[in-house]
C-alpha cells in the first residue's frame, strides 16, 4: 500500500493482481476439481474466472473511493517470476499448473511471443476493467518490476486498456513503472517514450535531485524504486516543488 497526497483525497493504495504464489486466495483464475498442480491443489482453468476474486476487487476499490483514496491496480506482477523460485513454479501459466496445456514460458509471459498467452491475458484485463470501470478513483499500472524484455508487451497493454476503455462509460489513467531486473533492468527512457499517462521512474536522476517535470508525463515517484522498500525520500519538498507526485511504498499487499 502506498500513500500520496492527491487532488482526489489523501492517499493512494496499490492493489496487486496476478500474484504467482499459490497461497494467495482467491485467485483470478478458477481452480478445477480435476488433477493437481505443483502446490498440491487443483489445477487452474485459464478460461474460467473466480468471481469471488473480482467481487472482492470491486468492493475494495469501492471502499477506497468512500475514503477518498485512489486505487492503483497493478494488472501484472513481474518481480516474483524473476527472483523467487515459487514465483514461476506455482504460477497458473506454468504448464504443470493448468488444465489448458498452456506454457507461459516464465519471462516470455511478459512478451508478445505467444499469441495464445496474450489472448488469455487480454481476457483477464477486460475482466478487471469491466469490474471497476464505474469508479472514478482508479489508476492502472501494467506491471510491477518486469525487466526490459517486457517493454513492447507493456506498451501493448497500455494501448489495449486505453482502446478497451474508450468504449466504456469512464476512462482511467494507465501507467508504466520501473522495469527492475538487475542486469535486465529497463531505462527511464523506456517509460518516457511509452504511451502511458503516468510513470514511476527508477533512480536515474530522480533519487538525489529530481528534475523539474517537463510535462511529458505525470511522474509518480515510488520510493521503493528509488531507495528500496520502506524508504522515505529526504528530497520530498524538492519533489513537490518540481511538479512530481511522490508516495512511499510500505510493503503492504492487499
Amino acid at each position: 500500500m502506498a500513500i500520496i497526497l492527491s487532488g482526489y483525497g489523501v492517499g493512494k493504495c496499490r492493489y496487486s493482481l496476478d500474484r504467482s504464489f499459490s497461497f494467495y486466495q482467491p485467485y483470478p483464475q478458477k481452480r478445477t476439481r480435476l488433477w493437481l498442480a505443483r502446490d498440491g491443489k487443483p489445477k487452474f482453468n485459464l478460461h474460467m474466472f473466480d468471481e469471488s476474486y473480482f467481487q472482492r476487487l470491486r468492493r475494495r476499490v469501492e471502499m477506497a473511493a468512500e475514503r477518498g483514496i485512489y486505487a492503483s491496480i497493478m494488472l501484472f506482477e513481474g518481480h516474483c517470476a524473476q527472483f523467487a523460485i515459487q514465483g514461476w513454479e506455482f504460477h497458473p501459466f506454468h504448464p504443470d499448473n493448468n488444465v489448458n496445456g498452456v506454457d507461459g514460458g516464465r519471462l516470455d509471459y511478459y512478451t508478445l511471443k505467444n499469441r495464445g498467452v496474450l489472448s488469455l491475458q487480454e481476457e483477464y484485463v477486460r475482466k478487471v476493467v469491466d469490474t471497476v470501470n464505474e469508479f472514478d478513483n482508479v489508476l492502472y499500472e501494467i506491471c510491477n518490476e518486469a525487466g526490459n524484455y517486457s517493454t513492447e508487451w507493456q506498451y501493448y497493454f497500455i494501448r489495449f486498456v486505453k482502446s478497451y476503455e474508450a468504449e466504456k462509460f469512464k476512462q482511467h489513467p494507465v501507467g508504466v513503472t520501473f522495469q527492475y531486473g538487475d542486469e535486465r533492468s529497463g531505462t527511464n527512457a523506456n517509460l518516457f517514450n511509452s504511451p502511458a499517462d503516468w510513470i514511476s521512474p527508477n533512480s536515474e536522476g530522480f533519487r538525489e535531485d529530481p528534475p523539474v517535470n517537463d510535462g511529458r508525463e505525470v511522474v509518480l515517484n515510488d520510493t521503493d524504486h528509488l531507495l528500496g522498500e520502506g524508504a522515505i525520500h529526504s528530497g520530498f519538498g524538492r519533489v513537490l516543488l518540481g511538479g512530481i507526485i511522490q508516495f512511499s511504498w510500505i510493503g503492504l499487499s492487499i
